[in-house]
């Protein structure tokens, strides 16, 4: 932001934005213009004149402009960092072990087929999954549909990825079910953690389904989908490395 303007402001803008910009750095805050406005004991006007005086067209336009200037701050500061803060932004569970459980998922499966199944919607990401997987061509075969039955990896354990957005889906709970009867690992990508997916699966991953930019509409398939580009790149990326 330019010097010039922020000295335009009155003390007590400089200190509502000043609030803002440290409230932007916490994922968990809730950045609503009326819960910023409590917090800061005024008016939703006075978010909304602050943002016009700064060259706005209103409250959720400097949001925005905050929350990209903190992810690229974060980016320059800690590339690795910003993967992991990117990853919890979509993933409502996100944390180290499970990104750890996920890479340990891949690694034992590896040189298995991986089953990816979702339905409707869910078929999207499904679909991308399967085709992720494949194009890297780095020792994982991937087939969309039901579990295929191990032969001739009987040391190997397989891995069955359900993506449900609500998780209550029968044929979804089943395959997570029949695939974990059989000695294969399962995640399961969903927006819902009180779901029987979620019960049923090894690893379930929790995805957003709204975004503050976009409050009208359902997000979960690109959600899913940049989850997934996450974790997966991340881990091909620690394979690798171990490997050299």
């Amino acid at each position: 932001m330019q010097r010039i303007i922020i000295e335009r402001l009155s003390v007590l803008e400089k200190d509502v934005l000043n609030s803002i910009k440290n409230d932007v750095q916490d994922e968990r805050a809730d950045m609503t213009i009326s819960a910023v406005a409590r917090r800061n004991f005024v008016s939703q006007a006075l978010l909304v004149k602050l943002a016009k005086k700064m060259g706005f067209s209103g409250y959720r336009d400097l949001l925005f402009y905050l929350r990209q200037a903190q992810t690229e701050k974060e980016a320059k500061k800690n590339p690795q960092g910003s993967v992991a803060g990117s990853s919890r932004s979509l993933i409502r569970n996100y944390s180290s072990v499970l990104h750890e459980q996920f890479n340990d998922f891949f690694q034992e499966s590896r040189g298995t087929v991986i089953s990816v199944f979702g339905i409707e919607n869910s078929e999207l990401v499904a679909e991308f999954i399967v085709r992720r997987i494949m194009e890297r061509e780095n020792g994982f075969m991937a087939y969309k549909g039901c579990m295929m039955k191990k032969k001739d990896h009987k040391d190997k354990k397989g891995l069955m990825i359900v993506v449900s957005e609500t998780g209550e889906t029968e044929t979804s709970v089943e395959m997570i079910k029949t695939a974990g009867r059989s000695g294969c690992h399962t995640i399961v990508f969903t927006a819902n953690e009180r779901s029987r997916a979620a019960a049923e699966a090894d690893l379930p991953v929790i995805i957003e389904e709204k975004s503050w930019e976009f409050s009208d509409s359902n997000m979960f398939v690109p959600y899913a989908i940049t989850a997934f580009i996450l974790l997966f790149e991340t881990r091909g990326e620690t394979i690798k490395n171990e490997e050299v």
